[in-house]
């Protein structure tokens, strides 16, 4: 038989949730069922769940990863899965990570990646280990399962693989386009409107003039006037044909500006749904972004011929929200009302409200980009793909028959869409898909050979740019996970780093919060940086919520420490007053107490790894008081914030800004190596112009309208002068060069200092990883596991009592270095 198939089928045709059953079943009638092992995976963790507790339930089993059940689910810091276990459900980062480490993969029987037509850059590289293990795994059968889309390119990339369609449960949507809208609802785009074109200013034309003026002189002059611009069209109006419809439409299409999203035009829409049709369907909105939605939002809730009766019941439904304003959506409305849900594309596909039966979309969507030129994510609104269109639509026939509104012309929806969206892997950052590209067991023939990442990375579905593979090299090499772009070899503090489960500067943060001994705050900050941030602003109470949060953010400027504040304070609640105390907390103080529960969680994951690559010591089970010890010295300099910024500092350097004041009073400008910035108004520091430092440490950088920076603190010079990349003394001058693009005036004896501080901390982390790596090896070289092979055991295990002598000395004078005083902690009140 095929050892790839790929099945093709539209939303609710159950291929989710029968096919790996189908394959069970197969397994079970051969006589297999006890050997086989079947791996689903899911791209988001709640699909994980909620599929492996369906399929568990159709087959008549207990939960999943219950005694008995053959149902099981895996998802990053969760896992149900016992030895009965043949059909796991898991997420596609488990999965990589399973293959990274030489593990279940290569014995699996079959592989299911659902959801490949969402191109997200985890199956895109999952594909091409797939496809690189096959030859050597012969038992190894792999089934794609997409949408109705892209089929042919899948299939193609597996050797031509047999395709097989799947009937779709879902009803008729009739499908409206913008020319039929403006006719049925008599909407207007007028000249002056903000949606339509700006008229195009005039050129400026002249010539020369002779005459003979008097006393038959010759006169020449030069004589100007203004041209006429040629009236500014839309681009549909240009290509498409129009005349069928009214007058007041062909206008209307001719001066849009089709880009602009038509407010008034919605809630026109919006009120002749309303008016026009007796079932109370529910309608969903598409729109780009959270100020989009905030937006309508005001406008809908402010309209009378709405808000009077109350025959609305408008609700926004964006990723930013907590999982209790999503939870809102799911709800049916009252008789007689209808729900409005107005959303981003989180509703295309991780989503689905049961009720919708009218869907608006204004065909415009907020996508990442990453310029690697200047290190920046933007975020760029562009046209949906078609494919994005189709799925949009077909939200409106989950249940019934239902109606989409496209406030795009047909012309555009069926001849300038582009088909599809550009996958993620062409547009995102890739230093974590090098490094655990570099990690994986599975590769090591491959890079032994000579072979580089760029080599992998061309082979897969749509490659990435040479560029922007070289781009993520050259980062690692920055950050020191990587040796030089030659060999391509992991460092030590790379092999650390492939092995946690976040962003490579997160890992740096988390190794060197372990070695400056300020383990649970780093973690803490790193586990938000990493998921999102406990402190939440729900809709309509942004301004009481940002007020609430000012407990946290007193005596400091750093997003980062108020989550920490936070969490300290959720925990002390917690366990002094009990868990509905903290419920009562954090509904006061806005704060999720489910998401301070998965950061918990987090930071246990991340301190077992910790433990076991040697950074952190345990203390054995059976000894609380060796246990809180070991806690107790982990966290020894946890109270120095001023060491807990450097840390911070060197895990996400060099994204840092120096702050330049004009002028007592006047906000700052910041500015760093690729130009000026502006701080986020999600920040807690966003129009503040008293800082304790010039220097600011952020985590992301986005460019939308302007080039913002976001979850920032403020950072001692001398922990900039610490983990800068370069450093440069000018003694003559007075002045230090802070890789080779800002100078300031510094004391030369004070830098020299600084600079042999420096010198001895960076021998001191090398040797560290170094220290550890071996170790780790050494290990497992005694448990004949792994490739511990030709390790001197003495080098793995040197005079440890000196060294650590060293290593104290070194981290106290970085401490003492550091100190600043610790903000007033604020008490419940």
């Amino acid at each position: 038989g095929h050892r790839v198939v790929l099945v093709s089928g539209a939303t609710g045709s159950g291929k989710t949730t029968q096919i790996p059953q189908y394959i069970l079943d197969h397994e079970i009638a051969e006589g297999r069922g006890s050997q086989c092992s079947i791996i689903c995976t899911q791209p988001r963790r709640i699909a994980a769940i909620s599929v492996s507790e369906r399929v568990a339930s159709e087959r008549g089993e207990g939960a999943p990863g219950t005694p008995g059940s053959t149902v099981g689910y895996q998802v990053r810091l969760e896992a149900a899965r016992t030895a009965d276990t043949r059909l796991l459900f898991c997420t596609t980062g488990v999965l990589l990570r399973m293959l990274c480490a030489g593990d279940a993969p290569v014995r699996a029987s079959v592989v299911v990646v659902d959801e490949v037509h969402e191109r997200d850059v985890q199956t895109d590289l999952l594909l091409v280990l797939l496809k690189l293990l096959m030859p050597r795994c012969p038992h190894l059968r792999v089934v794609l399962m997409s949408a109705t889309m892209s089929i042919e390119l899948f299939a193609n990339y597996f050797g031509g693989c047999p395709t097989i369609g799947v009937e779709g449960r879902t009803f008729p949507v009739e499908h409206h386009y913008l020319e039929e809208i403006l006719e049925a609802t008599g909407h207007q785009v007028a000249a002056g409107s903000p949606c339509a074109l700006q008229a195009a200013q005039g050129q400026v034309a002249s010539a020369q003039v002779s005459f003979t003026g008097a006393g038959g002189r010759q006169v020449s002059q030069t004589v100007q006037w203004e041209e006429e611009a040629p009236a500014a069209v839309s681009e549909s109006w240009r290509e498409g044909d129009f005349s069928a419809f009214p007058e007041h439409v062909q206008q209307s299409i001719k001066r849009l500006d089709e880009a602009r999203i038509n407010y008034d035009l919605i809630e026109d829409l919006i009120l002749w749904i309303d008016q026009n049709h007796e079932s109370k369907g529910a309608v969903l909105v598409f729109l780009p972004g959270m100020s989009e939605i905030q937006t309508l939002y005001d406008a809908l809730s402010g309209r009378r011929d709405f808000a009077r009766d109350g025959k609305l019941w408008v609700l926004p439904l964006h990723s930013s929200l907590s999982s209790q304003e999503q939870s809102q959506v799911f709800r049916h409305a009252p008789p007689g009302v209808r729900k409005v849900v107005l959303t981003t594309n989180i509703a295309e596909t991780s989503l689905t409200v049961d009720d919708v039966e009218f869907v608006v979309d204004t065909g415009r969507v907020k996508e990442t980009a990453y310029d690697k030129r200047k290190r920046m994510t933007t975020l760029q609104e562009t046209w949906v793909a078609g494919q994005n269109m189709r799925q949009r639509c077909g939200r409106a026939g989950r249940v019934r028959e239902g109606h989409a509104f496209l406030l795009y012309t047909k012309h555009r929806a069926l001849r300038l869409l582009k088909p599809h969206r550009v996958p993620e892997i062409q547009r995102l950052p890739l230093e974590e898909v090098v490094l655990q590209l570099k990690a994986c067991a599975a590769l090591r023939d491959h890079f032994d050979r000579g072979a580089g990442v760029a080599s992998l990375l061309a082979a897969a579905v749509e490659p990435p740019t040479p560029g922007a593979v070289e781009s993520a090299v050259q980062n690692l090499i920055e950050l020191g996970a990587l040796r030089d772009e030659a060999s391509e070899a992991l460092t030590p503090l790379g092999h650390h780093l492939a092995g946690l489960p976040v962003d490579a500067r997160l890992g740096k943060m988390i190794l060197f919060g372990a070695i400056f001994r300020v383990l649970d705050p780093v973690l803490c900050i790193a586990a938000s940086l990493s998921y999102k941030s406990p402190l939440v602003q729900p809709f309509g109470l942004r301004e009481q919520a940002r007020a609430a949060h000012e407990r946290f953010t007193r005596g400091h400027r750093s997003d980062h420490l108020a989550v920490w504040d936070a969490y300290t304070e959720w925990r002390r609640v917690g366990d002094e007053e009990g868990p509905r105390a903290a419920s009562r907390w954090c509904e006061r103080f806005y704060v999720s107490g489910q998401t301070m529960k998965m950061l918990s969680e987090m930071m246990r994951n991340f301190r077992d790894i910790l433990v076991s690559a040697g950074f952190v010591t345990r203390g054995p089970r059976h000894d609380p008081d060796a246990r809180r010890r070991a806690i107790a010295e982990a966290n020894r300099h946890s109270d120095n914030v001023g060491l807990v910024r450097a840390v911070l500092c060197a895990g996400l350097y060099p994204n840092v800004v120096h702050l330049e004041f004009p002028s007592p009073g006047a906000q700052p400008r910041l500015v760093e190596k690729t130009g000026e910035v502006l701080i986020h108004p999600s920040s807690s520091n966003h129009r503040r112009t008293a800082f304790e430092s010039e220097w600011l440490v952020y985590h992301d950088k986005v460019k939308t309208s302007r080039v913002f920076i976001r979850d920032c603190s403020t950072v001692p010079l001398p922990a900039v002068l610490l983990f800068a990349l370069h450093v440069e003394i000018q003694h003559a001058k007075h002045q230090v060069v802070i890789d080779r693009w800002l100078t300031i005036r510094a004391n030369p004896r004070t830098a020299v200092l600084l600079k042999t501080l420096r010198t001895q901390l960076n021998a001191l982390l090398e040797g560290k990883m170094r220290q550890q790596q071996l170790r780790r090896r050494a290990r497992l070289a005694r448990s004949g596991r792994g490739d511990g092979a030709g390790v001197d055991v003495q080098e793995a295990t040197p005079d440890v009592e000196d060294a650590e002598n060293r290593e104290d000395s070194i981290i106290a004078n970085v401490a003492t270095l550091l100190a600043e005083p610790e903000p007033n902690k604020t008490q419940t009140e």
